[in-house]
């Protein structure tokens, strides 16, 4: 009898002893390690919405002439411009100067004779306020408006001594501006970089004595040079 309870126990131990050692214990679940809710990254502010600083120079060149009763007078010349500008998100503000020459077209009188074929110079200064209506980082469109001077100036070289060469007269008045500007960037990151730079551009002066419609159209290409900051 206890040789058979001793056989039967030896056959009882067998299966257990074919398994490996460990499938003898279940493991416990594996634990995941989570982020705690504080040290979850914060979703960041989408960059419509960041409103980033920038601040930049364009420069270009173009032409420059007058439309209305001036144009029989004023004939048009290359254009010479340059802007400092600031923007924060789509609202862009600059200071800049425009400067152009041309030849007089027929004689014109104001405090002396401007003759025929003379050459004159067109020189502005303003201020303008823009949004930009298209703005993606590769490019931009930006109408704006502005306020300033333009001055008319001639110097007159011949016929006098040699004591007093030249004999200049200029005239100005306050001007305003409208226009509508374009960039698309070739160099650079999205803190800054290099495009190339369009303008067209109408200015409307108060010149006394002459048409109260004073108007003068501009044209301009060159370059955006600007940096970002967020």
């Amino acid at each position: 009898m206890r040789r058979l309870l001793t056989i039967f126990l030896v056959l009882a131990g067998l299966p257990a002893a074919a398994q490996q050692a460990d499938s003898l214990f279940v493991s416990f679940p594996e634990v995941i390690e989570g982020k705690s809710i504080e040290e979850e990254a914060i979703p960041e502010e989408p960059k419509a919405l960041q409103k980033p600083l920038s601040i930049g120079l364009v420069s270009g060149v173009g032409a420059s002439k007058f439309p209305g009763e001036e144009k029989n007078t004023f004939g048009g010349g290359p254009l010479f411009v340059m802007d400092g500008q600031v923007a924060y998100g789509r609202i862009r503000a600059g200071l800049g100067l425009g400067f152009c020459g041309g030849r007089l077209l027929e004689d014109y009188y104001y405090k002396g004779l401007w003759p025929q074929g003379e050459t004159y110079s067109h020189a502005q200064f303003y201020g303008t306020l823009g949004w930009d209506l298209v703005g993606t980082g590769k490019f931009r469109l930006t109408p704006y408006a502005g306020y300033g001077f333009r001055v008319l100036s001639y110097t007159y070289y011949y016929g006098y001594d040699e004591d007093d060469p030249d004999l200049a007269w200029s005239r100005s008045g306050p001007c305003l501006y409208l226009g509508l500007e374009t960039s698309l960037r070739f160099l650079g990151d999205g803190d800054g970089g290099i495009g190339f730079f369009g303008r067209v551009y109408a200015s409307r002066a108060g010149f006394p004595g002459m048409d109260a419609n004073s108007w003068a159209i501009h044209f301009a290409i060159g370059l955006d040079l600007f940096a970002a900051f967020h």
